[in-house]
């Protein structure tokens, strides 16, 4: 992968575009200096949508598939915490670590596969987890990674914590649901992994009621 590129945020128009104003970049098509990046996060993010933010992104291969946009996204500075708003990377971190078997649950199995297809009984869309372990003794582990980039350090009672999702989301909710029915069966094991995306969630990682209640109500039960 390339260097970084420092820049400024000016503004998000879709949910997969964001304009840029990077350092050293000029442009000259009638854009006012900016970029568009592909936001690899559809989420709200509402928490990084300040105009004028310290943003990081990186140019896309030339000898890479075609796109519509140059440039990725990457990381933006919040509250003084440098925040990763790439949702690839903590697939990318999980699929390294089970990789090295350096996870604490996740260290004796034959094998790993990502984006396997849940066992689906049914109507309806066939759902994947990222991951499928198959633990040495036959057992089937599902893995599901999520990214979570929200905190609130201006709040006392909710400083130090991280909250799951930003945004109503009823694929992570019907994944809770599909991943606790799977676990109730013989010889199967299901895990969401969610990852913080920010170094100042310290204190681990809430589901959000105030987002999204129903994924909360599906990840409690």
């Amino acid at each position: 992968e390339g260097p970084l590129t420092k820049g400024n945020f000016v503004r998000r128009t879709d949910r997969f575009t964001a304009h840029l104003v990077l350092d050293g970049v000029e442009v000259h098509d009638g854009e006012n200096g900016e970029v568009k990046a592909h936001c690899i996060n559809p989420g709200r993010m509402e928490a990084f949508v300040d105009p004028g933010a310290t943003i990081w992104a990186r140019r896309a291969p030339e000898n890479g598939p075609k796109r519509k946009t140059d440039w990725t996204w990457e990381l933006i500075e919040r509250d003084g915490v440098i925040c990763s708003t790439n949702t690839q990377r903590p697939n990318a971190l999980i699929a390294a670590v089970l990789r090295e078997k350096a996870l604490t649950g996740f260290t004796d199995y034959k094998s790993v596969k990502a984006e396997h297809v849940l066992p689906h009984e049914g109507p309806g869309t066939k759902s994947r987890c990222d991951f499928f372990v198959e633990e040495l003794d036959g057992t089937h582990h599902y893995v599901e990674v999520k990214n979570c980039h929200a905190t609130y350090p201006d709040e006392d009672v909710l400083r130090g914590w991280g909250y799951f999702p930003d945004s109503v989301s009823e694929r992570a909710a019907r994944h809770c649901r599909e991943l606790a029915a799977l676990a109730s069966k013989p010889k199967t094991k299901c895990t969401v992994i969610i990852v913080a995306s920010r170094a100042d969630a310290t204190k681990g990682i809430r589901p959000s009621d105030y987002h999204d209640p129903g994924f909360c109500a599906a990840a409690r039960e």
